[in-house]
């Protein structure tokens, strides 16, 4: 979906032309600007991800490597407020901010998203001019990024990448790859400021502190899945995405695919948010599969994740939070984004094109045909 285009990961020719025309400028202006790596003993880093909440979790893969190659550095964590349960919590994040870029939230009106974005980016350069960062790194590698508000912060060292936008501001530079996994990225950005270069290994994620297991059994005993033997949970759809058109599986494929599970013995949990329960009670509806959309937290939906046999889904964030919980999972993958960057990252997770049949889904997930 987004490549490269004259350097950016824009799509838009008059935005690609103003972002020539403002890092040709500012590259004169900061032409003798001497760039600065991180020092010898780094002790504060922050870094940004401001973005969407299944590209804010593929984030968290990075964030081993980074303690790793800094054991003695508190880490901070900049996000939109939409991802406070997935990051709060981690263990190797030592505080979190919060900055909701009017550009990415999707409800309010604009006024409204202006005035909020405005206050969170007075608050962030009031932490930054105080904590007097050694490192600062922003995940975002496409416009709008968050480089200009990192860079008011006065870090010592600002890492990042320049197809956002607003390179000449960056100490140290990523080249964006084409073709590499999302989360690869990451990575090549820490080679540039690690003092052990690019990390050749992974590391877990360590996303068990998101589950709840006690509120996670009550919700099980609730529905009368106490237990959740031979679970599985389907997720079929995400209104809230901005490429759900493209992500939809046909209902009726998902509901071959719901009654053969149910006829090998299983239960099924359908999930979702709350914009997803009616579509979720039509898919539900006369197969004896629980429409449990809109009803579970994050630390509940984790809970049933780590306890489920199996996992099925579109790709959202669902499957991205699957993925790093380590179940074995099977995405459906639109046809709008090349999965070889986008899909989950996880040993076990498989994938299968928008157009396949309900016969496919079984034979991948290993239950059987209903087709």
């Amino acid at each position: 979906m987004k490549k490269l285009n004259r350097g950016y990961l824009l799509t838009n020719p008059r935005a690609i032309l103003l972002l020539r025309i403002v890092d040709g400028l500012g590259a004169a202006l900061f032409s003798l600007k001497k760039k600065r790596g991180p020092p010898a003993d780094t002790r504060r880093i922050l870094v940004a991800k401001i973005d969407h909440l299944g590209d804010v979790l593929m984030s968290l893969h990075a964030l081993p490597a980074l303690k790793r190659d800094f054991p003695n550095a508190r880490v901070h964590f900049v996000c939109g407020r939409w991802a406070r349960d997935l990051v709060a919590g981690n263990p190797r994040i030592d505080r979190v901010f919060f900055y909701d870029d009017f550009r990415l939230v999707r409800s309010g009106g604009l006024w409204t998203r202006l005035v909020r974005s405005a206050r969170d980016a007075a608050a962030l350069l009031r932490a930054m001019l105080r904590e007097r960062y050694d490192l600062a790194l922003d995940f975002r590698s496409y416009y709008p990024n968050g480089l200009p508000l990192l860079a008011l912060g006065s870090p010592r060292c600002l890492a990042g990448f320049p197809t956002g936008g607003f390179g000449f501001l960056l100490d140290r530079a990523a080249a964006w790859r084409e073709g590499v996994h999302e989360t690869e990225h990451f990575f090549d950005l820490l080679g540039t400021v690690s003092p052990e270069g690019r990390a050749q290994d992974r590391e877990d994620p360590g996303l068990g502190y998101l589950e709840d297991a006690p509120a996670c059994e009550a919700f099980l005993d609730s529905i009368g899945a106490a237990g959740g033997g031979r679970l599985v949970l389907v997720h079929a759809f995400c209104r809230r995405s901005f490429l759900s058109g493209m992500k939809h599986w046909r209902t009726e494929e998902w509901k071959k695919v719901v009654r053969g599970i149910l006829e090998s013995g299983r239960t099924v949990l359908c999930t979702g948010d709350a914009d997803d329960a009616p579509l979720v009670e039509e898919l539900a509806a006369g197969t004896g599969a629980k429409n449990v959309a809109g009803k579970t937290s994050l630390a509940v939906l984790s809970g049933l994740i780590r306890r489920a046999e199996l996992c099925l889904t579109i790709d959202t964030f669902f499957s991205h939070l699957a993925a790093g919980l380590g179940a074995r999972t099977v995405v459906i993958f639109n046809d709008a984004e090349p999965v070889r960057q986008w899909g989950p990252w996880g040993e076990r997770v498989s994938t299968l094109p928008i157009d396949c049949s309900a016969r496919d889904m079984m034979e991948k997930a290993g239950i059987g045909s209903h087709a």
